[in-house]
């Protein structure tokens, strides 16, 4: 999707839009956001997702750039 000037992804979707996405439950999403919230890897505000921690995300995920 993106990620604007300030980090924040360009989409704004719900939790549920966000499981149908990824192919799981509402609330598994939900949990999994506030991990990465709990770890200073995201900033919540409502719909929007700021990222704060890039390389932290793709430590955890296995990816490499």
């Amino acid at each position: 999707f993106g990620l604007d000037n300030q980090n924040y992804l360009q989409i704004s979707l719900t939790r549920e839009e966000l499981a149908n996405i990824v192919g799981t439950a509402t609330e598994s999403v939900i949990r999994l956001l506030s991990e990465f919230k709990n770890d200073k890897f995201v900033e919540l505000n409502g719909r929007r997702i700021r990222i704060v921690n890039i390389k932290g995300l793709q430590k955890i995920s296995n990816v490499m750039n």
